[in-house]
């Protein structure tokens, strides 16, 4: 009986409100007085635009259907007589713009959807202006550029700033090549980590492609075809490291052969070179390739193999790696092999700028999380992979299954990884550039560099390598790698992480004093492994080191 009651007492309720607003139109026809004129009008007048909105738009939403029987059935009394309010003239709808269709693999403008809806207003497929280029020339490019930031628009900031186009399709190689699920059973979508040592054959002799673990498996295949699609070139290989690839390509020679190397190169390289080769048969000599006379008046009728680094370890000289090219093929048999540890296949493919020969530490840029150690080779040439593999199954200075998992994982990354250490690099280098405390910087990416014009035409961008040299002494650079906190003071390079070491005294510490002295290697020069942690984070950190290692920089001499 209860809810009965109730309902009759909401009907009573509602009877009264219709009785107080039939007294309340009785009351303003009658000329009374009636609520405050402007709020009343300010009501009408809203039911008007929405009438006016709803009649644009087609559409019969209650709301806009509420709001357009309101402005029918409403007066405004603006003085003693009534008026009634027209409602607005209805408009013919307007047809509405047919959705654009976007790409899977298409990026959703900066600007948003709605604006990809209006580019595609007249029916057609309509460019995202994030990909178009702007009217207004260069300046405007400059404009739009900058205002994209760190967005995806580096492919675009490189080109303006003069570098190589970025390689195409790098990020999708980098994912796909090598990696079909098709070739395993399963499926599966991440190649296996096959840590079998043997393989079973089908009868003596016949087997799928893989024997013994040593000459081949097939989680190092798939790593060494995605090396291989990365760096536009036929073959590639994997070492246990980057010296064994180092010394997987000197034992293409033979005794009585004569290897020129760039002089100033990774220590690791140079104590290889003049503490085991030599001791081999082979004459080693030590040339500056950056003048290329200087080559070309070093090569002899025994000259067998070239070994350039660009940018160089640690003084970070560029090398015209072409013309190096046109000076070696020049002659017949002369292998020019160049070491792309410093900018990995992202960045430079000295294959397509005339090496033979391009090999990389994958301890570095390429794995790039500093958990693998492992070196790495690609070639064009038919023969010299023949030769290379058997050297490579034979030496057996070959990476673990595990090993090669980790760097195939690697790459996935690397485009990203590279894009965001060119960006942090150049804000450290501007930084130390202009601060008092340092007495110079070399990084190629700077106008400031020597070859910072031959890098924009070999190169798409620039890594992570930089070095300076802080004013003062050995105690000054040594404070000021005791009081960083967001580098870390060790070897190696190339990890997400940033690190910071004195290669006079470190990495380079096995070269000649004498040597050391003549490329520039002083006990000031600091070499940073720029990594991906926050810009401002990085320059707060260099800048309390510096201030730790020199307090007054106007104190020093």
């Amino acid at each position: 009986m209860r809810p009965r009651r109730s309902w009759v007492l909401l009907g009573a309720a509602g009877c009264c409100w219709v009785l107080l607003g039939a007294a309340g139109c009785c009351w303003v026809l009658l000329g009374g007085p009636a609520t405050c004129p402007a709020r009343h009008t300010e009501r009408v007048q809203q039911g008007t635009q929405a009438s006016a909105r709803s009649s644009r738009s087609g559409t019969n939403r209650a709301g806009n259907k509420r709001g357009a029987e309101e402005t029918r059935g409403s007066f405004c009394v603006l003085s003693a007589q009534p008026q009634l309010v027209p409602p607005a003239p209805p408009r013919p709808p307007t047809p509405r713009p047919a959705p654009t269709r976007v790409r899977p693999n298409s990026a959703v403008p900066p600007c948003g959807a709605g604006a990809a809806r209006r580019l595609g207003a007249n029916g057609g497929r309509r460019r995202c202006p994030s990909r178009a280029v702007p009217p207004g020339g260069a300046a405007a490019v400059k404009v739009w550029a900058a205002a994209r930031g760190r967005s995806g628009g580096s492919r675009i900031a490189a080109m303006e700033r003069g570098y190589l186009r970025p390689f195409a399709h790098f990020g999708t190689q980098a994912i796909h090549a090598g990696q079909e699920p098709e070739q395993w059973r399963s499926g599966a979508m991440v190649p296996p980590v096959s840590l079998s040592t043997t393989f079973k054959q089908q009868a003596p002799g016949e087997h799928a492609g893989y024997d013994y673990s040593r000459c081949g498996n097939p989680t190092r295949t798939c790593l060494e075809k995605a090396v291989a699609v990365l760096d536009g070139a036929k073959y590639s290989l994997a070492y246990a490291s980057g010296l064994a690839a180092s010394m997987n390509i000197t034992h293409l020679l033979k005794a009585g052969d004569t290897i020129i190397c760039m002089d100033d190169v990774y220590g690791g390289t140079n104590r290889y070179l003049r503490q085991i080769v030599v001791k081999m048969g082979l004459k080693v000599i030590f040339v500056d390739c950056t003048k290329l006379k200087c080559l070309e008046a070093a090569i002899t009728p025994e000259t067998k193999l070239v070994w350039i680094e660009t940018p160089t370890n640690p003084t970070l000289k560029v090398i015209d790696i072409q013309g190096c090219a046109d000076v070696v093929h020049k002659h017949k048999d002369i292998l020019l092999a160049v070491d792309n540890s410093f900018m990995s296949a992202y960045f430079q493919r000295p294959l397509s700028l005339g090496a033979d020969i391009c090999m990389y530490s994958a301890t570095k840029y390429m794995n790039g999380h500093s958990d693998v150690v492992m070196g790495l080779v690609s070639v064009n040439r038919d023969d010299l992979y023949e030769k290379l593999k058997f050297l490579q199954g034979s030496i057996g200075a070959i990476p673990s299954p595990f090993d090669c998992y980790l760097c195939n994982r690697g790459l996935k990354t690397l485009q990203l990884r590279m894009n965001q250490h060119f960006r942090n690099a150049l804000a450290v280098g501007r930084f130390l550039e202009s601060n008092p405390r340092v007495e110079k910087v070399i990084y190629p990416g700077l106008p400031s560099h020597p070859q910072h014009e031959l890098v924009k035409r070999q190169c798409t961008g620039c890594p992570g390598m930089l070095s300076f040299y802080i004013k003062g002494n050995l105690k000054h650079a040594t404070t000021f790698l005791k009081s960083i906190k967001v580098f870390t003071l060790a070897e190696s390079l190339g990890g997400y992480e940033s690190l910071a070491e004195l290669p006079a005294v470190m990495t380079h510490a096995s070269v000649p004093k004498e040597d050391r002295e003549a490329l520039g290697i002083s006990d000031t020069l600091i070499r940073l492994s720029v990594g991906l942690e926050d810009e401002e984070d990085l320059l707060e950190d260099l800048d309390q080191a510096l201030k730790a290692a020199i307090p007054d920089p106007k104190a020093l001499k």
